[in-house]
Formats: structure tokens, sequence, C-alpha cells
């Protein structure tokens, strides 16, 4: 069990940091509710607060003093939502003058809190980190509609909450994929089912050159060979076969280099393709290599066949036919004419 797990502070501040919503700048989904439990309960100051270690952290605020609506925080000193935080439990102020828990709070003085309704707000996993509330600048008797009222919109606030730390989490978990992809020893791509591009790791922008929000691979492809790769992953895209073609790609140099290109389509649940995720690996060394070898067998056999042709010119008609047959093996093993 780690630390977070064990220490229910420690647990709470790892759930709030999580959302993503600490500083995040103000959002309508959210101002949209505050709006509405400040019209609804009649109220002058209406907040989302998020209770950090040290401040709370107003996500959204009606009716707050102009310089406190600008910083968007205060200090824990200042804080009534933290006592509906720690407590885990709504927070009914009628009176806040003479209320043992916050009566000598700063802010009864400072920003007029007189009456305060909060309730707490809670992620997915039922950790509670912020409040909900109500303020008047007067003295109040909350009914029992008051509270039914809060708590409905409290719901909708939850469900935001929710919504933002799948945001987040799934923001966190491309920013691991993408780490991981850069770690790969060749270039990553990564296509929608059409086969748009939908993500290329550092490796691809390191060696093409090019910048996010790319064209397809194919873009880089050279002339010469983007017709024939291009038909091959037309192919794969119709039959949803994996891809695999040899071709040569634009480098961030302005040459181009020959690579092996390969591609597997990636399948849900009901079979259809999601995406597909391929590779581009630099073969242009065992491409030189080869072409290296080549020339070396065509210069052997070259020069193998002008001395069997000199010693043809001398030989008796049996071994003159083998050796037309030793130059023709050779010709062959050289790949053509020498």
């Amino acid at each position: 069990m780690s630390a977070s797990e064990s220490d229910p502070v420690l647990r709470r501040l790892a759930a709030l940091h999580a959302t993503g919503l600490l500083d995040s700048p103000n959002e309508r989904r959210f101002d949209r509710l505050t709006k509405l439990t400040a019209a609804a309960l009649r109220v002058p100051i209406s907040t989302v607060t998020l209770v950090d270690a040290d401040r709370q952290f107003y996500k959204s605020a009606v009716g707050l003093p102009d310089a406190l609506a600008e910083r968007r925080e205060t200090p824990l000193s200042h804080s009534f939502c933290r006592h509906v935080v720690e407590g885990k439990a709504p927070l009914v102020v009628t009176d806040s003058r003479n209320h043992t828990l916050v009566s000598c709070n700063p802010a009864v003085e400072e920003l007029g809190v007189a009456a305060y309704l909060g309730l707490p707000l809670s992620d997915r996993e039922g950790v509670v980190i912020g409040s909900l509330c109500a303020i008047d600048h007067s003295p109040r008797q909350w009914s029992e509609s008051d509270l039914d009222v809060l708590a409905d919109v409290a719901i909708m606030v939850e469900r935001e909450i929710a919504a933002s730390s799948d945001a987040a989490m799934m923001a966190e978990l491309a920013t691991v994929s993408q780490a991981i992809l850069n770690t790969i020893p060749h270039m990553i791509w990564a296509s929608l089912p059409d086969g748009q591009p939908d993500g290329f790791n550092d490796r691809w922008h390191r060696f093409t050159g090019g910048t996010s929000g790319e064209a397809s691979w194919l873009a880089y492809c050279h002339p010469g060979d983007r017709l024939v790769a291009g038909a091959a992953w037309e192919e794969a895209l119709e039959e949803g076969t994996p891809f695999e073609a040899e071709f040569r790609l634009q480098h961030n140099d302005g040459s181009h280099r020959w690579v092996l290109a390969r591609a597997e389509p990636l399948r849900g649940p009901d079979g259809e393709i999601e995406r597909w995720f391929g590779s581009c690996t630099d073969i242009q060394a065992l491409r030189d290599l080869q072409d290296a070898n080549a020339r070396m067998k065509k210069e052997l056999a070259g020069s193998l066949v002008a001395r069997l042709s000199d010693r043809a010119a001398y030989a008796k008609p049996a071994e003159f036919e083998e050796i037309r047959s030793l130059i023709r093996d050779l010709r062959t093993l050289a790949g053509g004419r020498v």
C-alpha cells in the first residue's frame, strides 16, 4: 500500500490533483451551475470550491468581490468549505457570528459571510475534494428545500468533475503512450480506420523534419515509389490486412532513404478496425550493402567470364561447351549481363 493510499489526506489531495481542475480556467459548464445555485436559492454568492493543502481554489464563483474573483483563491484561514471537506458532511451556518466552528473566520468580516450552506463534492471514487456552497450576507434559516436544491446541483457538479477526471486521465495516458513510442528505435505512426494520420513519434519528426499536424506518410514517399506504396496501402485499408512495403522516404536533409514500412490494424471488440499502427525502419545501410554485394558479384563474374572466354578460344569442342555453360551460370548468378 502506497503512502497516498494509507494517509487519507494524501489520498484526498492526490484525487483532487488527478481531476486536473486546480488552477484551470473558468468553464461555462461549471459557471452555469453556480449561477443556477445563486438564482434558485436567491443568494448573492455561490461557489464550486476545491480545497487544496494550504488554500481553496474557486473553480467557479458568482458574486465574489472583483479582486477575489480575479485571484480565484484564498488561504484556508478564510475557508468555510474546508470544514465540509474535512467533515465529509454538509455544513449549515445560519449566523456565522454565533457559530462555534466559523465565528473567528476572517471571511465573516472581510467578505461578509453571514450565512453559509455547503455540500461535499466527491470524485467517482467517493473522495471528497471540495464543496458546492451558497452564501448570504445576512443571517438566514436554510430550509429543507434549500438543501434539496443544493443537493441536486451538487450531483450535476460531480458529473462534471468526473468528466474532467476522465479527460485528465486520458491526457496522462496519451502522454505516457507518446513517451513509450519515443523510446522505440523505429519511426512510429498511427492512422484512423480510413488511413488519415493520427500521430507520429519523435523519431519520425527527427527523420523527416515534419511537424505535428502531419500529412500522411505517403506525402514523404519518393515520387518514384509513391504509386506502388500507395496502392499497397490502399489494398491493406480495403482488405483490413497487414501492410508491408519498401520505399524511399524523404529525409530532413532533402535526400531519400530506403525504409521498410509495416502496419497492423487494431480491431475493437466488434471486429471493426479502430486504428492502424505502423512503423518505418531505415534500411538504407542494408540496401547499400546489398548494392555493394551485387556490384562485387557482377565484377567478379565479369572477371571470370573474361578469363573463361579467353580460354574458350583455345578449348577443344567438349571443353568449349562446358565453358559456355559456366559462363551462362555466372551471368545468371551476377543478375544480368557481364
